[in-house]
């Protein structure tokens, strides 16, 4: 199995766990566990992207560097750099990264770059378990190798008052107790998710949902 299936598997797993959270009454527990989903669903896509193949992309790389170097034309990029066909225009290229992370630019690439490590150990810069950030960065890799991205607030689960404060049993940022309609919301948002980006197959979740009679499904897989 690879890192990216276990992944989905595992985020199945989790899903069930907050059905069955859900079914006890357990309402935030419910929540935290959909945030935890959507966590492992971006893990297990960031793994996809990162075994994607140069070769496969390699008739996009000037867009890659644009979309990296966003405050560059596309002209001023190819000039500056040009993508590797032997090695040493690929020692080259290490060479124009290494003195473009002196810029603003290049730290913007270099940090663009540390992504996947962010997004694999749940330690960004910043804070971590950030749902939002990590979106955006998946969002942005997505366009970058010429896949669709998606709408970041249709799965930003902090804006339904999931948070690691949760774990805690503390109160949220907004005073506010998590309800049962906000669990419903968090399970239906972490269903989604999975569905439409991660592509795993969540049908016997979606008719557990859609029904008045939740109950954890059995047999789900991805």
């Amino acid at each position: 199995m690879t890192e990216e299936e276990r992944c989905k598997q595992t985020a199945l797993d989790r899903l069930k766990d907050a059905f069955a959270l859900y079914n006890a009454e357990r309402y935030p527990a419910a929540l935290y566990m959909c945030g935890y989903v959507i966590e492992i669903g971006i893990k297990a896509e960031f793994y996809r992207l990162a075994n994607i193949t140069l070769s496969s992309v390699d008739n996009k790389a000037g867009f890659i560097i644009n979309q990296l170097f966003k405050s560059h034309t596309q002209s001023e990029l190819m000039n500056y750099f040009r993508f590797p066909t032997t090695i040493f225009e690929f020692t080259k290229l290490l060479s124009d990264i290494s003195i473009a992370i002196n810029s603003t630019s290049g730290i913007r690439v270099f940090n663009k770059l540390n992504d996947f490590q962010i997004i694999l150990t749940n330690q960004p810069a910043t804070k971590s378990h950030d749902i939002p950030a990590f979106l955006m960065s998946l969002n942005e890799w997505r366009i970058a190798v010429g896949e669709p991205d998606f709408v970041i607030n249709n799965y930003d689960i902090q804006k339904l008052e999931w948070g690691t404060y949760l774990r805690y049993g503390e109160a949220s940022p907004n005073n506010k107790e998590v309800e049962q309609s906000d669990s419903r919301d968090a399970l239906e948002m972490a269903i989604n998710f999975l569905k439409d980006v991660v592509l795993v197959d969540v049908s016997e979740f979606e008719s557990q949902l859609s029904s008045n009679n939740i109950s954890t499904p059995n047999n789900a897989g991805v």
